[in-house]
């Protein structure tokens, strides 16, 4: 049985390996077999696919994620919910290269853009990350911070899209991980706000406003103010 599990471990490892210097297209059975010293039929034994095997490493970096949330202690639910965005993206930073390629593989497995209907059983980090943020929402929710007449899961589908977007984007080489960062908090902050009560509300604007501003560049913010002036 340890043995088996060794064996299993390797030929993770290799794949972890193939995606990060390689890419998705890279990765086949038949080449991570060879890698990791065994045969096409015990691989299939041990994992199974292809795709079984992206699900598994998958499955890992949601487990990672959701370690570090339940370690985190946030001092009010809106430390939360935006750790529901920082604490995946901690963990991004740490081997960029490897996770684009993880963000790309789950495209391959769920489709580009699987949201709302489609987070189901099958799209496993879909449905993983709608309840990381459902939980979130209920706790802004049971803080009296929303009123509650649009429920945490609906919250958690839409935080879930303003997150999967920008993911995209970034696995893609399109953004940064910092306008990553930015965006799906912006998204976050827009999307509760239609529920806030009047001073949570007012915390969602300021923040919003405060993330615009940091994401301008200079030309843009001189010319948001001539015109305000001009007003």
């Amino acid at each position: 049985m340890q043995n088996k599990e060794k064996r299993r471990q390797r030929i993770l490892f290799e794949a972890r390996r193939v995606l990060t210097r390689e890419g998705y297209d890279a990765l086949t059975t038949r080449g991570l077999a060879k890698a990791a010293g065994v045969t096409q039929p015990t691989l299939y034994n041990l994992i199974g696919t292809k795709d079984d095997i992206l699900r598994v490493l998958l499955e890992e970096s949601v487990a990672r994620v959701w370690e570090r949330l339940n370690q985190f202690e946030a001092a009010d639910p809106l430390e939360a919910i935006e750790a529901v965005t920082i604490e995946p993206l901690k963990l991004f930073e740490a081997d960029e290269t490897y996770h684009r390629a993880a963000v790309i593989s789950s495209d391959h497995l769920h489709g580009a853009l699987a949201t709302g209907d489609e987070i189901d059983e099958q799209n496993f980090v879909g449905r993983e990350s709608a309840q990381m943020a459902t939980l979130a929402a209920q706790r802004a929710i049971d803080a009296g911070l929303l009123r509650g007449r649009i429920t945490a899961a609906v919250f958690g589908e839409q935080m879930y899209i303003c997150f999967r977007g920008p993911m995209r984007d970034w696995a893609y080489g399109f953004i940064s991980l910092e306008e990553f960062r930015t965006r799906a908090l912006r998204g976050f902050y827009m999307t509760l706000a239609i529920d806030a009560t009047p001073a949570f509300k007012t915390v969602l604007e300021r923040k919003t406003v405060a993330l615009l501003k940091n994401g301008q560049s200079p030309k843009q913010a001189k010319s948001r103010e001539r015109v305000g002036r001009d007003k």
